[in-house]
């Protein structure tokens, strides 16, 4: 369940949730608090959008996360990524937005990151969008984001051309041919997915070599009365129906036609 926008436009139903009280977010509060009592099984995240590039909005959204967290209110964050906020940023400064809100101690999610590719400076100017120019930024902001330890999925706001709310962000053309981006982005996961499963299986067989001399020492030890034993993860578990390979590092991927959503998901711990 995502609540959205809270220190965004004033929301009509502010006051009839306790308006700001002693907190200054009361209604914030009150609204998670009726979400957990209504559906208790259920995560409660918070989603906000343009604090990726603006530090003094993130800061109060992040003051609005802790008196949640406090309250026992909130499981994860969601950061929208919008293109009117990432086309104007640099990886780095991607990692930072995504470090202070790591620091809350809760899951990221990136819910609806669209890009076009128009430049570097807060002037949008469409003669500066451009396939090339899309490709460029999707280079620098994403590696930022999937690499990100506390960022557990991305959503991609749209990806089929002309289906997509921000015109030029789809990353698929409306005939099915890929656009550079979607080329890339495919290339990197499956280069991703490759490398963490090569680690996980570094790191297993380096478990397995230890066990084996564990077990080795223990049998020629003849005054010792009880032989250890250790085990190694077997990665994460297989994917549903639908989903990617099952070793750890692959990607859960759960197109949704009808909004034309494109998700990505890390393996499950």
């Amino acid at each position: 369940m995502w609540l959205m926008s809270p220190s965004k436009p004033p929301c009509p139903f502010k006051d009839a949730l306790g308006g700001s009280g002693t907190t200054g977010w009361d209604w914030v509060i009150k609204s998670f608090e009726l979400a957990r009592a209504k559906f208790p099984n259920a995560k409660l995240f918070i989603n906000e959008y343009g604090t990726e590039n603006d530090g003094n909005a993130r800061a109060q959204m992040i003051t609005i996360i802790n008196l949640l967290k406090d309250r026992g209110l909130i499981d994860g964050i969601g950061i929208q990524a919008h293109e009117f906020n990432v086309d104007y940023m640099t990886g780095a400064q991607m990692k930072t937005c995504l470090d202070a809100y790591a620091a809350t101690g809760l899951d990221l999610y990136i819910t609806e990151l669209d890009i076009q590719g128009i430049g570097v400076s807060y002037s949008p100017d469409v003669h500066n969008i451009s396939e090339a120019n899309q490709l460029t930024k999707y280079q620098a902001i994403f590696p930022a984001i999937w690499e990100h330890a506390t960022v557990k999925g991305v959503t991609l706001w749209g990806y089929i051309t002309g289906q997509t709310w921000r015109a030029n962000s789809g990353i698929v053309n409306a005939d099915g041919t890929e656009r550079a981006a979607m080329t890339w982005l495919k290339g990197y996961m499956s280069s991703s997915s490759s490398s963490s499963s090569s680690s996980s299986s570094s790191s297993s067989s380096s478990s397995s070599s230890s066990s084996s001399s564990s077990s080795s020492s223990s049998s020629s030890s003849s005054s010792s009365s009880s032989s250890s034993s250790s085990s190694s993860s077997s990665g994460a578990p297989a994917p549903s129906s639908g989903g990617g390979g099952g070793a750890a590092g692959s990607v859960y991927l759960s197109l949704i036609a009808a909004a034309s959503l494109l998700r990505l998901f890390k393996p499950r711990a």
